[in-house]
């Protein structure tokens, strides 16, 4: 019998989540850590996620032969911006938990 492949990287990334949360309560003993641990680990994970969704979405609208290698390129240069903008996301989160610096308040205090 054949599982639904969506279905199967959904409950793997969910899986991935609940491992990373779980891991870090129990391994971390300072609230900062556990925070950078989360954040980090939930940007990598949902990256994942996204490039897997996106794949998923792109190989199924394929039709055209043609249109297929510009899609795939397309469904790349998204998840890696995606990416980008997650980890971007988590090294602010980072360096504002250790207090980097007055230069990184105007990104993360509200106006």
């Amino acid at each position: 019998m054949a599982a639904h492949p969506e279905i199967a990287r959904l409950a793997g990334g969910v899986l991935a989540v609940i491992t990373v949360i779980m891991f870090a309560r129990i391994a971390l003993p300072g609230a900062s850590e556990r925070h950078i641990a989360q954040v980090w680990g939930l940007a990598a994970i949902l990256a994942l996620m996204v490039r897997q969704f996106l794949a998923g979405l792109m190989s199924s609208a394929i039709k055209a032969p043609r249109l297929g290698s510009k899609l795939h390129a397309f469904a790349d240069t998204l998840s890696f911006g995606i990416a980008w903008g997650l980890f971007g996301l988590a090294a602010l989160s980072t360096m504002t938990v250790w207090s980097a610096g007055p230069g990184f308040a105007i990104f993360s205090a509200p106006s």
